[in-house]
């Protein structure tokens, strides 16, 4: 299970990584990659609180794996945004990993696995339901 979550950490980071490639770069065959410009209605963002900053940019969904990539996210609103999910039942699973230019965090409340990343002024949320323990 961690394999798995360590493979959407960094399919999550590559894909934002990948947005600021010259050109576009090819998905895998069972990723479904969306434009969006509003928060996504569905069974893994009902999961979790919906944040109160950033624009909706791009929703990847990939097996039991979803995302959604919000722009306009500054490193300070990425921790409201984790202290908003421990608000709400969420604990940290992984101590946070970051430095100048990013971060990264792990939560879960039991039913719903959440991985938060910020970099420059995106931050990417990532929904599983699979289990870490």
């Amino acid at each position: 299970m961690r394999r798995i979550l360590i493979l959407f950490c960094a399919a999550v980071l590559l894909c934002s990584f990948s947005a600021c490639a010259a050109s576009p770069q090819p998905a895998a065959q069972d990723m479904q990659i969306l434009d969006i410009t509003q928060w996504p209605e569905n069974e893994y963002t009902r999961a979790i609180p919906t944040p109160d900053m950033g624009t909706p940019v791009t929703e990847i969904k990939s097996g039991s794996l979803y995302s959604v990539t919000l722009d306009g996210v500054s490193r300070q609103m990425c921790y409201d945004y984790l202290a908003c999910l421990a608000q709400n039942g969420f604990q940290s699973k992984f101590p946070g990993q970051e430095n100048d230019v990013s971060g990264g965090w792990l939560y879960s409340n039991g039913n719903a696995v959440v991985t938060v990343s910020q970099s420059g002024s995106r931050m990417i949320i990532g929904i599983t339901f699979e289990s870490i323990d």
